[in-house]
């Protein structure tokens, strides 16, 4: 590979091009200057004026620069050229670039405008003063980033030199980096995990704007007639649909292989056993959206739909005796009936009369769990799991169990940084990563009644009503919890800590001729 720059190469050219006209200030008067000359040369030819041909002329100008940028331009960094750098460097940088041989400070002040840049300092809390005082200035010390930026590049499997990897690319060529992020708390491998962070920021922005196709209005047909079931049940299969995606991490890959392994081998009924805050849901939610992708699906269990049914919503219907009974079994008639519902009972516990404010349905299911006429998937805790078990073996022999085991740190970390996405549009809030480090570690402390990753998630959640201007930090975190649970887990302040130091002469004032006993203490 030409370690080489060359500017004058077609991709550089394209890449300045690009960013002269991208931005609205120049993108939209361009736009619209093209329209204003189409409809002048349109109404002169309305009015036989020859002239109005000429104006067309700088119309389709602008037309094809439109047409161009929203093709070619736009996607460059999605066509990349393992031969040299700049066939590889991200094109907002390339752009920026103007030597050939570059310092790795050249290849900073090429990056520091790019989302990239923003995405780590916000993030991370990366101070713009660890590029600007300690990255070289040697022409030609650009040579090290390129080689850091190569291996970054095959670990976490990048098209080419993205903008992430050059940032952590320039970080890693820092001497004094661990020591800086030792005072932020993280490490050096917490920020390589920005990139994949940052990454699928920017696909799931891809999905939300472009819905993924799953097959039209003519998959929905077979759902039949089933009012009830529309009124109290949550289709999660259209929920899916409407959003145009559903993300999940790779630890529920086989669960979800495991229930579709299930169904489509005649099992009729899964219970998905796991503690609180496992992803239980998420799994039936996962589950739900490979049957949308289809691929490679057994045909029994193609276009079917998940609909998630909830025990209180149910209860809250139930305005007198008999009447719970009454909608299940008009539930359970209509997925029947319909032949392509997969029916799921969130907190099943309360079916089977198990726990507070419980019914014990079992009467009414134990028919449809032995003639499969309805496929089912439960959701219970392993103790739940147990006393069913113990009440009933044979309406346990019924069920085919999943386990759904707690989420590791990784993994943890994982969701974190998907679910708060949707936590900060709806809170108007910023976690940074520090925080999420944080919850993980808190949450496996203090929150007893969850597991992993619904621990940390329970913690961040609160700590959003505690952020300040916004953003939600690790000391953030900590606040919260304190409020919570009444523990102190924040740094004494200065004054609290002179309190402390000397709190040996301050209890003697209190407690008179007790030396031995203070000192003790």
């Amino acid at each position: 590979m030409d370690t080489l720059l060359n500017l004058n190469g077609a991709r550089a050219q394209k890449a300045r091009f690009y960013a002269k006209v991208r931005p609205k200030k120049v993108s939209l008067p361009l736009a619209l200057a093209g329209t204003v000359f189409f409809l002048a040369g349109l109404a002169l030819l309305i009015l036989h004026n020859s002239l109005g041909f000429l104006l067309f002329a700088p119309a389709i100008f602008v037309l094809m620069i439109k047409i161009w940028e929203a093709g070619d331009l736009k996607n460059l960094d999605e066509k990349t050229d393992d031969r040299s750098i700049g066939g590889l460097l991200d094109s907002g940088i390339l752009a920026n670039l103007r030597s050939e041989n570059p310092s790795a400070y050249d290849v900073w002040a090429a990056a520091q405008n790019t989302p990239a840049r923003w995405f780590f300092q916000n993030r991370y809390m990366v101070p713009p003063s660890a590029f600007e005082e300690l990255l070289s200035r040697e022409p030609g010390s650009a040579g090290t980033v390129w080689e850091q930026s190569a291996q970054l590049r095959k670990a976490y499997g990048s098209a080419g030199y993205s903008a992430p990897v050059v940032i952590i690319a320039l970080l890693r060529t820092i001497p004094e980096i661990e020591n800086i992020l030792r005072n932020l708390k993280i490490e050096l491998k917490d920020l390589e995990s920005g990139i994949l962070w940052l990454q699928d920021v920017i696909e799931k922005h891809k999905l939300a704007k472009k819905k993924k196709y799953f097959g039209g209005w003519a998959r929905d047909w077979a759902y039949g007639y089933t009012p009830i079931l529309r009124y109290l049940g949550q289709n999660v299969s259209e929920a899916i649909q409407y959003s145009g995606f559903f993300s999940d991490i790779v630890m529920h890959d086989q669960v979800v292989d495991q229930m579709i392994a299930s169904i489509s081998n005649g099992t009729r009924s899964i219970t998905l056993v796991g503690d609180i805050g496992v992803g239980k849901t998420t799994c039936v939610y996962a589950f739900a959206d490979r049957i949308l992708e289809g691929g490679s699906l057994p045909q029994n269990i193609r276009h079917n739909q998940v609909v998630a049914l909830d025990a209180p919503t149910l209860i809250a219907h139930a305005k007198g005796p008999g009447e719970l009974e009454r909608l299940v079994l008009q539930i359970l008639e209509e997925a029947r009936r319909a032949r392509n519902i997969i029916l799921f009972f969130d907190d099943a516990q309360v079916f089977f009369g198990q726990g507070t404010a419980s019914v014990d349905l079992s009467n009414i299911l134990i028919p449809v769990l032995e003639s499969g006429s309805v496929r089912l998937i439960f959701a219970l805790t392993p103790k739940e799991w147990q006393g069913i078990g113990s009440n009933s073996a044979s309406l346990a022999s019924k069920f085919q169990p999943i386990q759904v085991r707690p989420a590791t740190e990784e993994e943890t970390m994982a969701v974190l940084r998907d679910k708060i996405m949707s936590i900060e549009y709806q809170k108007k809030v910023l976690y940074n990563y520090q925080a999420l480090k944080e919850a993980y570690k808190l949450g496996g402390r203090y929150v007893d009644n969850q597991s992993m990753p619904g621990a940390a998630l329970a913690i961040l959640k609160a700590a959003a009503i505690a952020a300040k201007d916004g953003y939600v930090t690790a000391e953030t975190v900590q606040s919260s919890v304190e409020s919570s649970v009444g523990v102190k887990l924040q740094h004494a302040s200065e004054e609290e800590s002179g309190t402390l130091l000397h709190l040996e002469d301050e209890l003697h004032k209190y407690v008179i001729n007790q030396k031995q006993a203070v000192s003790v203490i």
